[in-house]
């Protein structure tokens, strides 16, 4: 697991994978009141009524001179994660220069670490990391200020992630030790019920010996239709889908889609369009691009890329090629890898053509579908 940046807190130039996954566990800590957001979306008008456009499970105000705009940022708490948070910080938005004007501390939590806000706008739920619970809070709609309503346990050791169905009756949890998802229902006055279903993920881990001891869910959003939830499970390097009615989570058919061995799956999104989803691999520094079948929730792995090398990776590929210049140094694939990729500055197939026997070793590893991708340099 990664600790958390505290809110406010600029990071210092650092390209490793730890830093950058800390930024967007920071940011993904934010919701806001009036603005577009991660997790949800509201407004309060100054004596105006705004159009609005539709997603999943929310929401989504459209910017308009006069909209009072509040942001909430959650953090972690614990010295056990070195944290500088205090709780949830609450901040008003000046929509004409973005500026913050600090409102409200909510203290007294531990680590809420992930926020999400009805369509409504006037409720705001939270998960504490590391702990096994989840919090609602009613969100005045004038001053923004949070005030607690209630808690529940989620049955499963630190949850990391939440996302609210399309009908505002229900919220998914992931539960990241826990290897599970829970479903709890929200009352009619926002209140969080009892959990009602626990789903637990299995199958073969990966290779990683730290990361991949068990399977490890770290997210769980809604499809574009709001009949599924998509969950990304690093520590089986499988990305599941799940069909959600009548508050119940079931396997869909297919139930996952397999990355390549240690990639550790973590955070998907999707095309606006709706017809493609795109993968976040942690531990192998990939993007991998998915056909999404709207109907059946089925995955179809289209490519995978690599998002950046890590500071090793780099260094051994500078020893290996110190008579190439710089610019012309490809990315060598790690072993599993089948699909390979030059920089477009390179103009130098002599180099790629120079490792075309690790490059076929490698795809011949390559046996499930999501494997047979092309093996070629692109200039």
């Amino acid at each position: 697991m990664n600790p958390d940046a505290s809110p406010g807190a600029s990071l210092p130039p650092d390209n490793t994978r730890r830093r950058l996954l800390q930024g967007g566990a920071s940011a993904a800590a934010l919701t806001l009141l009036g603005v577009d957001a991660t997790a949800a979306w509201g407004a309060q008008p100054d004596n105006q009524t705004h159009p609005t456009h539709q997603t999943a499970g929310a929401t989504r105000p459209t910017r308009t001179q006069g909209t009072v705009m509040y942001a909430y940022v959650g953090s972690r708490t614990t010295r056990e994660r070195n944290a500088r948070g205090d709780g949830i910080s609450v901040f008003r938005v000046d929509s004409a220069t973005g500026a913050l004007e600090h409102t409200q501390l909510v203290k007294d939590l531990v680590n809420p670490s992930f926020l999400a806000m009805n369509r409504a706008g006037d409720r705001l739920y939270t998960v504490h990391g590391d702990l096994s619970d989840i919090s609602a809070f009613a969100v005045d709609r004038a001053s923004g200020k949070l005030e607690f309503i209630n808690r529940q346990s989620t049955q499963g050791k630190n949850p990391v992630h939440l996302a609210i169905d399309p009908s505002g009756r229900h919220v998914v949890v992931s539960n990241h030790i826990g290897a599970s998802l829970a479903v709890l229902p929200l009352n009619a006055d926002g209140s969080l019920g009892e959990l009602t279903q626990l789903v637990k993920l299995d199958g073969p881990i990966g290779p990683h010996r730290v990361e991949q001891k068990q399977a490890k869910p770290h997210f769980n959003p809604f499809d574009p239709t709001g009949q599924f939830v998509i969950v990304p499970d690093k520590g089986l390097d499988r990305t599941f889908t799940f069909r959600f009615a009548d508050g119940k989570l079931s396997p869909a058919a297919p139930a996952f889609v397999g990355a390549r061995e240690g990639a550790g799956p973590r955070h998907v999104a999707f095309h606006p369009g709706g017809r493609f989803a795109y993968v976040i691999n942690e531990l192998d520094s990939t993007v991998t691009a998915y056909s999404y079948d709207a109907a059946s929730g089925a995955l179809t792995p289209m490519r995978s890329c690599r998002a950046s090398r890590t500071r090793s990776r780099a260094t051994a590929v500078r020893r290996r090629s110190r008579s190439t210049p710089a610019a012309a140094t490809p990315t060598r694939p790690t072993a599993g890898t089948t699909a390979w990729r030059c920089s477009r500055s390179t103009r130098a197939p002599g180099i790629c053509a120079s490792w075309a026997p690790i490059r076929r070793r490698a795809a011949r590893r390559a046996s499930s579908p999501q494997h047979r991708m092309a093996a070629s340099c692109t200039y």
